[in-house]
């Protein structure tokens, strides 16, 4: 009894996780253009402030996605031996007498699981990260410039900073769906981690187990980096707005050009999961505390109905 119930619980999870991928590969194809539109528009922003996409903080995110894409390699491996005891399965029954056939047909299977339902979340992790990064340094441009307490630069920062809050505005609109699926993901993900760290011998052989070891990793690596690189752009944004006020505290009376780009600056700047949370520093605290209690509960849960 404790067997059909851990195979149903854990074919609800792989089917929640294909069922996330799937959505979130289709959103991503479906706005690949409206990707390529908003780093036009970051690229000719960034020109107009002489601020350069590439810096070491956006290598060393960059360097940890493509890290993570590299575990990949393992869980095709991983994924492949397991697949070898189901091949009937995949042929419907028909028999495959060829040993490099079958081989063949088992490291395609795994390849294409991982090519189109993994790696789309590590590519759109990696764009994600360019971008907020991008604006990080934007927005410290700016900071840098309001630190020379030009009064005839207030103007140009206005509109700069103005230009920079509509891109955040429009690349949230487009982007936040796709936080919540890659949001989903991982926590379908963790559960999967956390039942194989509780109950090690229910996922059968070590290279299923394995597997799973490997695909935890591969999928919170990007989704931190994702989370920090749009942290940092409110912590810009919060930043240049104390400078503005510290530069207030040591000036005369501010002027009309300094009252308008505080104003501009009070508002908070933070990109969102689907327009419902707003991403700081707290939320992936409080995300990964969530998905664990709650994936603790599911499996609590699954447990109580077994002995019921």
């Amino acid at each position: 009894m404790s067997v059909i119930l851990f195979k149903e619980s854990i074919s609800k999870a792989n089917l929640a996780i294909t069922i996330t991928s799937f959505v979130h590969r289709w959103v991503l194809c479906t706005r690949i253009n409206t990707l390529r539109i908003l780093a036009i528009r970051l690229n000719r922003l960034a020109n107009n402030l002489n601020v350069h996409s590439e810096n070491s903080k956006t290598k060393y995110l960059r360097y940890l996605v493509l890290l993570s894409s590299l575990l990949y390699i393992p869980i095709v491996i991983c994924s492949a031996v397991t697949l070898h005891q189901i091949v009937p399965i995949l042929t419907y029954n028909y028999v495959i007498s060829n040993p490099i056939t079958n081989t063949a047909l088992i490291i395609a299977f795994a390849g294409t699981f991982v090519l189109y339902l993994m790696l789309p979340y590590n590519i759109f992790g990696l764009y994600y990260i360019v971008v907020c990064c991008t604006l990080q340094r934007m927005i410290n441009s700016l900071k840098y410039s309001l630190a020379q307490n030009d009064l005839h630069n207030y103007n140009d920062i206005f509109t700069n900073y103005l230009a920079i809050r509509r891109f955040v505005a429009d690349m949230d609109k487009k982007l936040s769906f796709l936080m919540l699926t890659s949001s989903l993901h991982n926590a379908c993900v963790m559960y999967f981690g956390l039942t194989c760290w509780l109950h090690p011998k229910e996922y059968g052989g070590p290279f299923q187990r394995a597997s799973i070891w490997f695909l935890v990793p591969a999928n919170y690596l990007p989704f931190f980096a994702v989370i920090l690189s749009a942290c940092c752009v409110h912590e810009a944004s919060s930043s240049m707005w104390n400078a503005g006020q510290e530069l207030l505290k040591f000036g005369g009376a501010p002027t009309f050009p300094q009252i308008r780009l505080l104003y501009l600056t009070e508002k908070e700047l933070t990109l969102s999961v689907w327009k419902i949370v707003p991403i700081k520093r707290s939320f992936l605290v409080a995300t990964m505390g969530t998905i664990f209690t709650y994936c603790v509960l599911l499996d609590n849960l699954r447990w109580m109905s077994r002995d019921i």
